[in-house]
């Protein structure tokens, strides 16, 4: 059955500037089976307003239309996804910022999803692949939206191919590419 995010908003705390119907009707958008995953505490903006992401995840009826898999890999059995929302005590419109829908991601199907928030803050962290492995994983804040770092990494086996990271609170990118080492015979 769906849940308003009135609850959300009684766990946040940051309710009192929110009407609920609203932000049910924005964030589930008529997709029926809509339900409450979890509440995170997001801390603070840089002006000291109050920040909450709220969890969402989907029936498969609901998930994305990609001809695909579809998102067959949810811990909870979500397999039309999840949506993260930012929400805020001032009175904004709630805000999507990640959807995922875990098809696997990639021929061994070893794929997952990681998310966490902080004061302000979002990492994501995303692996997948076949024989060929990789990794994706970005920092964010979340008001104002801001890229902090991103690291890509690529492997085969014991050799890895190539790393790519960025720091843009430093403006510093680093790259690595390591050649397959030579077949013995």
């Amino acid at each position: 059955m769906r849940r308003t995010v009135a609850a959300c908003f009684a766990a946040l705390a940051i309710g009192a500037t929110a009407d609920a119907q609203e932000l049910d009707d924005r964030m589930c958008a008529g997709r029926d089976s809509c339900a409450l995953v979890a509440t995170h505490q997001a801390g603070s903006d840089p002006d000291g307003v109050r920040l909450g992401v709220i969890e969402l995840g989907f029936a498969a009826q609901d998930g994305p239309d990609d001809g695909g898999w579809g998102c067959r890999f949810d811990p909870d059995g979500y397999e039309g996804g999840r949506e993260y929302w930012l929400v805020a005590d001032d009175g904004t419109p709630p805000e999507r910022l990640a959807t995922i829908c875990n098809d696997g991601y990639g021929a061994a199907m070893v794929g997952e999803d990681f998310i966490s928030f902080g004061d302000n803050l979002m990492v994501q962290e995303r692996y997948g692949g076949s024989a060929w492995r990789w990794v994706d994983a970005v920092t964010m804040t979340l008001r104002p939206q801001r890229l902090l770092t991103r690291y890509l990494c690529s492997a085969y086996g014991a050799w890895t191919r190539y790393v790519e990271a960025t720091d843009w609170t430093r403006s510093v990118s680093w790259y690595a590419w390591s050649p397959t080492p030579p077949t013995v015979a």
